[in-house]
C-alpha cells in the first residue's frame, strides 16, 4: 500500500515524497475500493508531472485548514492527524 501511495501521489501530484506512517483506511463497498491514507513528507516538488498533461493541478493547504476541501468520508483520517500532533507542528 505504502509503495502504490507514493507512485500516485507522484503520478497525480508531482512531489516525491516520504510517507512517515498510515493513518487508516476506509472501504466503499459499493465501488469495491479501499483506501489507505498516509502522513507524508514532500522531499522534491517537481513543475511538471504525469497528471498535470490531463489538467490535473496542485493545490497546498495548511493541514488545519484542510478539512473543509475534503469529502466528508475523508475527513475522519485528517482528524485523526491533527489529534496525533501535540507539539503544534501543522504539516
Amino acid at each position: 500500500m505504502r509503495e502504490t501511495a507514493l507512485r500516485e501521489v507522484r503520478e497525480e501530484a508531482g512531489v516525491d515524497c516520504v510517507a512517515e506512517r498510515a493513518l487508516g483506511a476506509f472501504a466503499d463497498d459499493a465501488k469495491l475500493v479501499r483506501t489507505t491514507f498516509f502522513v507524508m513528507r514532500v522531499a522534491t516538488s517537481h513543475a511538471d508531472w504525469e497528471d498535470r498533461d490531463r489538467g490535473r493541478l496542485r493545490r497546498w493547504w495548511r493541514a488545519r485548514d484542510a478539512s473543509a476541501c475534503l469529502k466528508a468520508r475523508d475527513r475522519a483520517p485528517l482528524a485523526a492527524y491533527l489529534a496525533y500532533l501535540d507539539d503544534g507542528t501543522d504539516t
